[in-house]
């Protein structure tokens, strides 16, 4: 997120992607979104968060789950997720639609897709 953007504990849950982690703006608590859709704490042994008043309080800001380009395409190969790549220039999300990503994306060089930032969407 942009400019530092700060949500409410309802708008971060209601955002939160799987594997994005939350970070909170009082206490810098880090949340993540499980693969089974629970809410756990990145840093702490404590397990799934507990709804209490430091997590339902508190503001948070939403720190995507970048991914190397072989961890993309193999998710896209192996599992049948869709990948997207940021676009350097300006943050924004291509969604990847054919098999070849260097003549999909004719604009950007190899060393860029392959260097680049990646996102999985694992809701699929």
């Amino acid at each position: 997120m942009s400019e530092e953007t700060w949500l409410t504990a309802g708008e971060m849950m209601n955002s939160l992607k799987v594997r994005e982690i939350a970070i909170s703006k009082e206490s810098n608590i880090k949340i993540t979104k499980a693969l089974n859709g629970n809410l756990e704490y990145v840093d702490y042994p404590q397990g799934i968060v507990a709804m209490e008043p430091k997590i339902l309080n508190a503001l948070w800001r939403i720190e995507p789950n970048y991914v190397s380009f072989d961890e993309a395409m193999s998710a896209r190969k192996n599992d049948g997720k869709q990948v997207y790549f940021i676009d350097p220039a300006d943050g924004s999300q291509l969604e990847l639609k054919g098999t070849d990503p260097l003549s999909y994306f004719g604009r950007f060089s190899w060393e860029e897709l392959f260097n680049g930032n990646w996102l999985i969407n694992y809701s699929m």
